[in-house]
């Protein structure tokens, strides 16, 4: 049979939390809900052994297209994707977990954007089954529409048009006319958008060119952001890393920064993050005062992800006896044939935006010493929420934004002057700074001003 083309997009849920004594949770749904997260630390451990640069993923939106055929399958398939995603055996609880999952994407207010949208686009020579139909447009907000996949061209925009309207211009791009067969059925299509500004803003005039350490001994100059402020910090011995969370305003959503404590040790904590969820690093964080400095940055991210989700064991899915009778009344066999993802992060001094598109294919300088939190090496990266602790991207940072050498003002090698021409000179005293997280020798760093008033930093190893 001619496989059929899918496209979907992501959701989450929110739900009480009730704990023993020990900080269990006790309630069924939390519990089921926190099991189905396992999924999540998984995807991104398998990505990170198949990718050594940046990259970037939405698990909330690639979840939600597997909620939609999950919500259609049956037999062998269904079973697979329902162990891959620890969804519960009862069929009832498994879809209260998946519509809580759905119904928790969409909270936007004046401080926040975070929207989610799901469509599936069927071939007009088919007839939806009004019960998927109904189904889908209750619990996952989707709508059907009914398209010509003899004009791939035209569907092509029609889908792209779509993910751009619900990324707010962010993703313009997700499905190339090229891949798009007249043969095909249907694709589900799924959009999310997150814009967060922090809680605390970086001030532009500290944020300075200095060495990020994509390996332990090559400087690569980046944008350098940097604050001391009182943050949720916690060092984890168990993962050898230390970790940040930095709230957005509303306090609903942060982002969750993992930075290994050995400039080499990037790929060690991607084994090792797979059996630690991010609920249970964030329960171990206290506020303190430190010292961070965080890299500007941006990622584009784009992949067909049946082969690490086939890594992972959903293979009936991608196969000739995939099960999915629940779209369409008419009883054609179909396999799903490509999962295409497209996400897209922008970190700066004001905050965050990420969006990301889903298709299945069926067919401050100080003289006293602070705690330090210094990304000059790769780190792992999550956008977490925090009443639903529910994962809506994450990914990995092995190289920041280069720098534009029009807009460096000179300097020394390791740190240069700041981005901004006519920074606020706060001391032009001495100071030093130490590293109790990481390898980094210990630098001594003086200040001087120049004519211009630009700022300039000589570096030398203590």
């Amino acid at each position: 049979p001619k496989p059929n083309n899918t496209g979907v997009v992501i959701t989450l849920t929110a739900s009480h939390a009730e704990h023993d004594r020990f900080g269990v949770p006790t309630n069924l749904q939390e519990i089921n809900m926190e099991r189905f997260n396992y999924f999540d630390s998984e995807l991104l451990q398998k990505l990170g052994v198949q990718n050594n640069d940046n990259f970037v993923i939405s698990t909330a939106s690639i979840k939600s297209i597997l909620g939609l055929l999950t919500e259609a399958a049956q037999g062998k398939t269904y079973e697979e994707l329902v162990t891959i995603m620890r969804l519960p055996e009862n069929q009832k609880d498994v879809q209260t977990v998946l519509h809580e999952f759905q119904s928790s994407l969409n909270n936007s207010n004046d401080m926040i954007t975070m929207r989610s949208a799901n469509r599936i686009f069927v071939s007009q020579n088919l007839t939806p089954d009004p019960r998927y139909k109904k189904l889908i447009k209750d619990y996952y907000r989707a709508d059907i529409d009914r398209t010509n996949f003899a004009t791939p061209e035209l569907t092509a925009l029609n889908i792209n048009n779509w993910v751009k309207s619900h990324t707010h211009g962010f993703i313009t791009k997700l499905i190339d006319p090229a891949s798009i067969q007249p043969q095909e059925n249907l694709i589900l299509a799924n959009a999310i958008y997150f814009k967060g500004d922090w809680q605390e803003e970086f001030l532009p005039e500290r944020t300075m060119v200095e060495c990020f350490y994509p390996t332990p001994e090559f400087c690569k100059k980046a944008y350098m952001m940097s604050m001391t402020a009182n943050i949720n910090h916690t060092y984890y011995p168990a993962l050898n890393a230390q970790a940040i969370q930095l709230p957005y305003q509303g306090g609903k959503y942060s982002m969750i920064v993992i930075l290994p404590t050995k400039r080499n040790n990037i790929f060690n904590l991607n084994r090792d993050l797979s059996h630690r969820s991010i609920k249970d690093i964030v329960r171990t964080m206290a506020e303190r005062e430190i010292m961070l400095k965080l890299p500007r940055f941006s990622i584009e991210f784009k992949s067909d992800l049946v082969p690490v989700l086939k890594s992972m064991g959903i293979q009936d899915l991608f196969s000739e006896t995939s099960n999915l009778p629940g779209i369409v009344l008419e009883q054609k066999p179909a396999q799903v044939n490509a999962f295409l993802h497209t996400a897209k992060i922008e970190v700066n001094e004001k905050g965050t935006k990420a969006g990301a598109a889903s298709a299945a294919s069926v067919v401050t300088l100080m003289s006293t010493y602070v705690p330090q939190f210094i990304a000059d090496h790769p780190f792992f990266f999550y956008i977490y929420d925090q009443e639903t602790n529910t994962i809506l991207f994450s990914g990995r940072l092995t190289a920041p934004d280069v720098v534009d050498e029009s807009n460096q003002l000179g300097g020394a090698e390791i740190l240069s002057s700041p981005v901004h021409k006519k920074p606020t000179i706060v001391s032009n005293e001495p100071y030093s700074r130490q590293y109790p997280y990481t390898d980094n020798k210990p630098m001594h760093q003086t200040r001087s001003v120049d004519n211009s008033q630009n700022e300039k930093f000589i570096s030398f190893p203590a």
